[in-house]
């Protein structure tokens, strides 16, 4: 009986940790400017709409590595210049966003802004009014592929 009763707690407690797990490992991002600076799953719970005339000021900054950012179709709309979504982490993913500028002819505005990075993978996502729908900036080995992008440009380049 006492050994059936061990085995019954170890489960509970097996199931315990793995609720907290789950719930650690898969954020919801409500707020505009939120910093992602632990690896993990994060998506978005609703539209983010950051337009407060602090061109500074991200929708999303990604500075941890291991990071996917999946914004289950949400918006995120900012008046930004460098990057409504910003990406500093390596082996990040952005996935299934729609990212709209509101400056689409301002320079240096970037809809989706990958720097100083490697391994990032940015698919499935909408691009609308950016000056530079996706700008990756010395970063290597990532990939943009499969999103529709409505704006001037998409860029690589490097910066020494």
């Amino acid at each position: 009986m006492l050994k059936a009763m061990r085995i019954v707690i170890g489960i509970i407690a097996a199931g315990i940790l793995a609720n907290v797990a789950t719930a650690e490992s898969n954020q919801i991002i409500t707020t505009c400017g939120t910093v992602i600076s632990s690896p993990g799953e994060y998506t978005l719970g609703g539209d983010l709409i950051c337009i407060d005339n602090s061109p500074s000021t991200q929708g999303i900054r990604i500075t941890a590595d291991n990071v996917t950012l999946d914004c289950n179709g949400y918006r995120v709309k900012s008046d930004t210049y460098n990057g409504t979504i910003g990406v500093k982490g390596a082996n990040a993913i952005i996935r299934n966003c729609v990212v709209e500028g509101v400056n689409p002819t301002g320079s240096n505005s970037q809809a989706i802004l990958v720097y100083e990075t490697e391994n990032v993978l940015i698919e499935g996502n909408t691009v609308i009014g950016e000056y530079e729908g996706v700008s990756l900036r010395n970063t290597r080995n990532s990939i943009v592929k499969n999103n529709i992008i409505n704006s001037y440009s998409v860029t690589c380049s490097r910066w020494h």
